[in-house]
Formats: C-alpha cells, structure tokens, sequence
C-alpha cells in the first residue's frame, strides 16, 4: 500500500469516525427533545388564588385562566403557550444532499402507509420516496458502499417497524427520520431510542412539523433526497391503487410494514 492509499484510508476511518460522532450526538439531542415532558410556567404567567373548597394553595395561569388543583398543574387550554399540543415548529438536525432538481417519475416508487421498499443498483427504480407522513413516520437507511436504500411509513398502529431495517447494518448506514407530529411524539421517541439502542446514528432529522404533513425521498445510487416541496406526488397507478385499497381495509388494526416488491 503505497503513502496516497494510507492517506485515504485514514481519511476515510477520520470522515467516519466523525460521522458517528455527529449522528450520535444529534440522536441524543433527538431523544431529549421528543421525551414527554410537562412545561414549566414562568412567575411571571401565574398567580397565587383559592382552590375550588375556597382553601389557598392553588395557581392559575394569567394566560389562558385555567386553575390548577391541589398538586398545582395547571391544565392549560389550546390556545395557551404552556400547552404543548401547541408548540408548531419542526425539529429539523443533521445534514443531507440536497438533489438540485425535481425527483424523475420514470425511477422514482411511492411507499404508502404501513409498507416498506428497498431500491439498489439491481432495481429499475432508484429513487424511493412517500408522502403525507403527519403524524405518521418515514424512516430511510441508505447503505453507502452497496447503494441501497430501505424507506418505511410507520403510523401508531404499525408492529416492530425497526425489524424490517434489520439487514441494514448501522456501522454502514445513513439514517434519516422524516414527519410525525405533537400526537405522535411518543412514537418518534421509541423510535428514537430503539435506533439508538442497535447502534444506528442520525444523518438528518425533519420531525414533529404540526403544520402540515411531510414527504421525504432519495436516491440510492447519488444519495441525494428529496424534502416536501421536492417531492412530486404523482397520480396513483392501477397497482398503487390496489396497495391504498388493502390498506384501508386494514388501517384500524395492526400490523406489521407490508413489502413492496420493486423491479
């Protein structure tokens, strides 16, 4: 092995060793700010009143009226900051390629709710994606050095997800978690921690956007992704149809991700 072979191969264990430093650091981050936790309200925002037996000792929040009980929570209304149902903006970490152009129809498969896909340098198909994940989820790995890429659409009712990612390793993985909403907080939060528990890393996090629904894809064989707007939702073809109609017979009960077979 000559000195240019040994400089990239040590590159190359640095840029990793880096990479999961940084897709560790960012599924911590993750985890923490997914976990459930009760908002604490400002001195400022509450005031000291009677609790419903006209005994002192309970708070009501300036904001949106409510008053709390005698373990002093208040329970604030939809419209109050201290709601946390109300919280909107997204959690957005990490980094991805971004593909300079719109996704090509003619190599691109759609994943509806409750399945899964994986595309490789074996498929006519590179480019897998979904759409209208909120709250549901779409969870991706791409396998760098085999370009091939497994994408999900996980909702509440879906059962071990994380068990059709199984042949994708996480020391060769680039993971990416896309949608969910404050409703479905709790799951990316499992979700989250049983990535973390086999080892995988975070490459880019798009999660908890209550504004609206979520699409995400990418290409197996650039790596390049495709974020919401980037997305073009075609019109359903008669197989997709078909896929949508055993779904909905099945959408209220469980159910583990369905395979979608890709050529």
């Amino acid at each position: 092995m000559d000195y240019k072979q040994k400089y990239f191969k040590y590159k190359l264990k640095y840029l990793n060793l880096l990479r999961d430093q940084i897709g560790g650091e960012i599924i911590d981050e993750l985890i923490h700010e997914t976990e459930t936790t009760q908002l604490v309200e400002k001195s400022e925002d509450i005031e000291e009143v009677l609790c419903i037996n006209k005994k002192p000792g309970c708070i009501k929040c300036k904001i949106c009226k409510s008053v709390s009980g005698d373990l002093r929570i208040i329970p604030h209304n939809f419209i109050c900051k201290y709601n946390e149902r109300n919280i909107y903006d997204p959690i957005i970490k990490g980094n991805r390629i971004i593909s300079t152009s719109f996704m090509n129809s003619s190599i691109s498969v759609a994943i509806l709710q409750r399945e899964y896909g994986i595309v490789n340098t074996m498929t006519q198909k590179k480019i897998i994606y979904s759409y209208a994940a909120g709250p549901c989820i779409v969870l991706c790995m791409h396998d760098i050095s085999s370009q091939r890429a497994i994408l999900g659409h996980i909702d509440t009712l879906t059962i071990d997800p994380l068990n059709k990612f199984r042949t994708f390793l996480p020391e060769n993985c680039d993971v990416y978690i896309v949608g969910g909403d404050n409703s479905t907080k709790s799951l990316i939060n499992t979700i989250l921690k049983q990535l973390k528990s086999r080892n995988y890393k975070i490459k880019f996090a798009y999660i908890k956007d209550n504004h609206t629904s979520n699409s995400f894809g990418i290409n197996c064989m650039t790596g390049e992704t495709y974020l919401n707007d980037s997305v073009i939702e075609y019109p359903s073809s008669h197989e997709e149809e078909k896929r949508l109609s055993y779904f909905t017979r099945i959408a209220t009960s469980r159910s583990e991700l369905n395979l979608v077979n890709i050529t």
